[in-house]
């Protein structure tokens, strides 16, 4: 993958379950990281594939790996241009 090809800036927030006033669990998000990504969209025999076995893909987001990234499971999500993925 080259430098040039990371050309949009991504936020990754994770999920984290705090507690309110009455002590009921919360959902929150913070943010974990922003970084450079390279984003393309999911092609509709790729969607249907996936959407045999989980959620809906719509979107592909590449990254360049790192410790902080190790982090990153399928309960978080991705905030791009206004959008959360």
């Amino acid at each position: 993958m080259r430098a040039g090809e990371l050309d949009r800036r991504i936020t990754i927030d994770q999920a984290v379950t705090s507690s309110n006033a009455l002590n009921e669990p919360i959902q929150t998000w913070i943010s974990l990281a922003t970084v450079w990504a390279k984003v393309t969209p999911v092609s509709d025999g790729e969607r249907m594939r996936y959407a045999e076995v989980s959620a809906q893909i719509t979107t592909r987001f590449l990254i360049r790996w790192s410790n902080a990234m190790s982090e990153v499971t399928p309960k978080d999500r991705v905030t791009y241009a206004g959008r959360t993925y």
